[in-house]
């Protein structure tokens, strides 16, 4: 087995380098670390918007698009530090996300107003140098299903995984697999952004396909010609081997 803490459950960040709307007055400051800072470790710090090192200090979303308004993020250094300000969060009224790789994108994101950020950062405990997007967490992609180039030989990534410690709404640390919860364990592996922080997991690992080598050929091909390319694809539909994986995008192509 391999032990892995979750970069987090709903992968969103920010950055005021990103330009999101990211302000907070003086009111507001106080008030988070009078909501805050008498619950905490003394190892958590809060970060607002005016802090010189607030682009730096703070997980960077990687787009602009639907972005949320943030009036500031605090970075818990332990499990219950993170049960502790969901729970607070709730108990307050303040709209709040989990920020991971980064990397998390959806048209629900930008109709978030005012939230607190939370940062895990200090819950990068472990670093998997595959992948070729550095701000897509290990997490955050298993809870999208895991889609990858190995999945003809060992699934998709939400397969392999084998339990989970979160912190739910209500602020309770809870321990969830295929044995321990089992409907919510099955929920997660696809939707799992919505319902709760992950703080850690444990995977199933595999041996190294053809001790890590891998052939990759990319190709580039005009809109107007997708339907040939389709019709090639589906040819595969019944023989394809197991070693080959077939991924499709579309986007502009840039100017030769």
């Amino acid at each position: 087995m391999c032990r892995t803490p979750s970069f987090v459950a709903t992968t969103q960040g920010a950055g005021i380098s990103n330009g999101l709307a990211l302000t907070a007055s003086a009111g507001e400051a106080r008030k988070l670390h009078e909501t805050f800072g008498a619950h905490i470790s003394a190892a958590v710090r809060i970060f607002l918007p005016s802090d010189p090192s607030y682009a730096t200090e703070i997980t960077q979303r990687w787009t602009t698009w639907e972005a949320p308004s943030q009036i500031g993020t605090i970075k818990p250094a332990t499990e219950k530090d993170v049960a502790t300000i969901v729970k607070l969060c709730v108990e307050n009224d303040i709209p709040f996300l989990a920020t991971g790789g980064g990397h998390g994108a959806g048209t629900g994101y930008g109709k978030v107003k005012g939230a607190l950020n939370i940062d895990l950062g200090n819950f990068r405990r472990k670093e998997l140098p595959t992948g070729r997007s550095p701000c897509v967490g290990l997490v955050g992609l298993t809870f999208g299903g895991g889609i990858g180039t190995l999945q003809g030989r060992c699934s998709l990534i939400m397969d392999a995984l084998v339990s989970v410690r979160m912190v739910t709404a209500r602020g309770k640390i809870v321990v969830v697999s295929e044995i321990r919860k089992p409907g919510f364990f099955w929920a997660l592996r696809g939707a799992g952004g919505n319902f709760g922080v992950v703080t850690s997991s444990t995977y199933r690992v595999f041996e190294a396909t053809n001790k890590g080598k891998f052939l990759n050929a990319d190709f580039e091909y005009a809109g107007c010609s997708s339907r040939v390319m389709w019709e090639l694809i589906k040819a595969f539909d019944d023989d394809m081997p197991a070693e080959l994986s077939v991924l499709v995008g579309a986007g502009p192509l840039e100017d030769a």
